[in-house]
Parts: C-alpha cells; sequence; structure tokens
C-alpha cells in the first residue's frame, strides 16, 4: 500500500475545505473580499483567555463602516474551551497560516466589525 506524502495530503485538505466553503452559497457575494496576499499575521492574547487573530493585508475593504480598518479580525475563542465552533475557528486560522507561509492568495467573508475593525468569518485560498 502505498502512502501519500504530506504534500499530497495537505492539498487535499485545502481542495476539500475550499469545496466546502464555496458549497455554502447562502452568502452574498458583496460581502466577500478581493483577493489580497496577506502581508502580516497577529496572534494576541485577550481577557478571558480569549485569542484574536489579526490579517494584515495592503489595502483593507471598508464596506463593513468599521473606524478602524489597519486589520481584519477573526472572531476571538477561548484557547481552554472545546465546546462551540471552537475548532471551526482554529480550521480559519491555520487556513491563514498557510496562505501566508505559502504566499497564497486570500478572499475573507466580511460581518460587521470587531473591535471596530471588519470582522472575517470564512477564508478561502488559492495558489
Amino acid at each position: 500500500m502505498k502512502t501519500k506524502s504530506v504534500f499530497t495530503k495537505l492539498k487535499i485538505l485545502v481542495i476539500s475545505l475550499g469545496m466546502m466553503f464555496l458549497a455554502n452559497g447562502a452568502m452574498a457575494a458583496d460581502q466577500w473580499t478581493n483577493w489580497f496576499t496577506i502581508t502580516q499575521l497577529e496572534a494576541e492574547q485577550g481577557t478571558n483567555a480569549a485569542i484574536w487573530f489579526g490579517i494584515y493585508a495592503d489595502t483593507i475593504d471598508t464596506s463593513q463602516g468599521c473606524s478602524t480598518n489597519d486589520k481584519y479580525l477573526f472572531p476571538s475563542f477561548n484557547e481552554s474551551s472545546a465546546t462551540g465552533n471552537h475548532s471551526s475557528k482554529e480550521q480559519l486560522y491555520k487556513l491563514a497560516t498557510l496562505a501566508y507561509t505559502g504566499g497564497w492568495q486570500v478572499r475573507l467573508y466580511l460581518s460587521n466589525c470587531i473591535n471596530n475593525r471588519p470582522a472575517a468569518y470564512r477564508i478561502q485560498i488559492k495558489k
């Protein structure tokens, strides 16, 4: 039995996750950002062990009307929590990190503001 290389497994994971996000047709097209390359990632510890994950880009979409447009924020999660959508948020962070380290492009699904910054709830990546 042949074993698949790590690269092949990673490619299958990325394609599978991308298809999952594309299958969610209920999202309005005007709430997706244009494709861009991530210039910097940031994770910061908030109160009550909450972790915020920021994505920096050369240009930030201002369509949400947030007062601060220096980065996009993913919703926070408590790293000690095993409940709720903790694992789906972790997957967002992993995909953003993969795109950043690989130099791939991303686009984000925005909805409202978090800490006065555009809030991203979905991510798509492409090579």
